[in-house]
């Protein structure tokens, strides 16, 4: 899929507006410096990681390392919208229970980890989509030591995005946020 940089602006415009969501740039927000500074006191995550590589999702308020429709080495245009697939699955996740979502998110470490499976399968979703193939699923599966998960929490991941990946390999859908997303690019191409 050729993107360009208007068209991954409209992207984000329409996906804001179709999922009630609100992006923000994580570089200027003063919670995201602070949580910063805590996941790196207590040996979670570095805080310059935590705010130059991760999009992080807290209700529909989503903030990222990047400036949407700006390609950069790390950032290009394909990954952009795939991240946004992916992010866009935890504001759904906490749109279906506001309470329960941010309770288990942060205290149940299982949880925790089918929730950002779900939100993985989508962007390994979105990857079958436009590229034809997927992506290293054991790496994948390792980014889960970055979010307090343990090694259990990274193979139960690797198992249900290695089904996914079946599923997707033969045509089939399971996100409806990539579902949307694939639509939208369809009526709106480059």
């Amino acid at each position: 899929m050729n993107l360009t940089p208007e068209q991954v602006k409209a992207f984000y415009a329409a996906a804001a507006k179709q999922y009630d969501a609100e992006f923000i740039d994580k570089s200027t927000s003063r919670g995201m410096k602070i949580i910063a500074g805590f996941l790196d006191a207590i040996g979670v995550m570095d805080k310059t990681d935590f705010m130059e590589h991760c999009t992080t999702t807290i209700g529909s308020s989503i903030y990222f390392p990047y400036t949407p429709g700006v390609a950069t080495p790390q950032y290009p245009l394909d990954e952009q919208v795939s991240t946004l697939a992916h992010e866009l699955v935890h504001c759904c996740q906490f749109d279906d229970d506001p309470v329960e979502f941010m309770v288990l998110y942060l205290t149940n470490k299982s949880a925790r980890a089918e929730y950002e499976s779900a939100a993985y399968a989508a962007d390994l979703e979105w990857s079958w989509k436009t590229r034809q193939k997927g992506y290293n699923i054991t790496l994948r599966a390792q980014s889960l030591l970055s979010y307090g998960l343990g090694q259990e929490h990274v193979d139960f991941m690797r198992q249900y995005l290695e089904v996914q990946d079946d599923v997707f390999r033969q045509g089939g859908a399971v996100s409806p946020v990539v579902e949307w997303a694939w639509r939208w690019f369809q009526e709106n191409p480059a």
